[in-house]
């Protein structure tokens, strides 16, 4: 199976953690992903590749975050 025939944003889905799901089992692309552990998730970090921040904390270059990145609560309410 070659995982690069598979439509969608592969890297992305499994950046985020979701699961694969299959039609039949065997088969090598996934119809769809199952993210609800991003619910989880505290509205009050940050995170990127698998890593949790706390906010304000500063992300390094390390994390793949150019230029030097932080963690910040950005609200679009007026």
């Amino acid at each position: 199976c070659d995982k690069k025939t598979c439509p969608g944003p592969l890297k992305y889905y499994q950046d985020l953690g979701c699961k694969p799901v299959f039609k039949n089992d065997g088969d090598c692309c996934p119809i769809e992903y199952d993210c609800s552990n991003l619910e989880k998730r505290s509205p009050n970090k940050c995170y990127l590749n698998n890593q949790e921040y706390d906010l304000d904390q500063s992300i390094d270059r390390s994390a793949g975050c150019y230029p030097p990145c932080f963690c910040s609560k950005r609200s679009d309410k007026p």
